[in-house]
């Protein structure tokens, strides 16, 4: 099972076998006794193309894309995205094509985060989330309709809109700490970054690697936006209860 890098490593040769066996097993989510094994592909980037199966004014089932979001991951976990990732018009369109096919097989309404490789033209299928997509929540400050809202459109039969109104970017808040019921400093500071919005995930609990929010960014481009939702994300500082400054009587 693939679960943000969780369970997963590569492997150079044979003698690498056991330990990727064992650190799957143990480090997975699902403990099943079966393994993916993928190819090695050497790509330019990675996109998710966040594809909406719903229903047209006709009553017809439909299928609409979101703008590419291309994204950065550490360690197979998703640590930044932007929309739009730009493309040549063969590479979108045979992203599309690979989406709906797979999407089309899967059924169902509500979005799907398609995950594809790709270098120049040639597009690879990833993998596929029959859900809002971690990547995907840039669509809350890119998008009229984020990625939850076109999902619960499209499972309640409402009309759904993909349209972009601006160039975004999201940038993750980690824990930083191994506690419990941690705050936030800084979140003023990480505010006045021009064009920015939080969203902290109120997570009980916080580990040093897991994502405990995201900085959301609009700009004129995909440079600045990637600019702002970083610099944004750096101002937000996790503390524990032992570090809280005290309330004003």
């Amino acid at each position: 099972m693939s679960s943000s890098g969780k369970g997963q490593s590569v492997l150079g040769g044979p003698e690498d076998v056991e330990k990727a066996w064992d650190y799957a097993m143990s480090a997975g989510r699902v403990k099943s006794g079966r393994a993916i094994v993928e190819e090695m592909i050497h790509f330019d980037y990675e996109i998710t193309l966040l594809t909406v199966r719903s229903i047209d004014d006709s009553g017809a089932n439909a299928t609409s894309f979101c703008e590419p979001v291309g994204h950065v991951q550490v360690k197979g976990d998703y640590v930044e995205s932007w929309q739009p990732q730009p493309m040549t018009p063969t590479a979108l369109s045979r992203a599309r094509h690979i989406a709906k096919t797979v999407t089309d097989r899967l059924g169902g309404r509500g979005i799907f985060g398609v995950e594809l490789f790709v270098k120049g033209d040639q597009v690879w299928f990833s993998e596929v989330s029959p859900r809002p997509h971690d990547t995907g929540m840039v669509t809350m400050i890119t998008q009229a309709q984020s990625e939850f809202e076109l999902h619960a459109r499209a499972i309640l039969g409402l009309p759904v809109s993909t349209e972009m109104r601006s160039p975004g970017a999201s940038a993750v808040i980690y824990g930083e700490v191994n506690a419990k019921g941690i705050a936030f400093e800084g979140i003023e500071e990480a505010l006045r970054v021009p064009g920015t919005d939080l969203r902290l995930f109120g997570k009980p609990e916080a580990f040093v690697r897991r994502r405990m929010g995201v900085a959301l960014a609009h700009g004129p481009d995909i440079a600045e936006a990637r600019r702002r939702a970083k610099l944004c994300a750096s101002k937000v500082r996790p503390i524990t209860a032992d570090h809280r400054v005290p309330a004003v009587p």
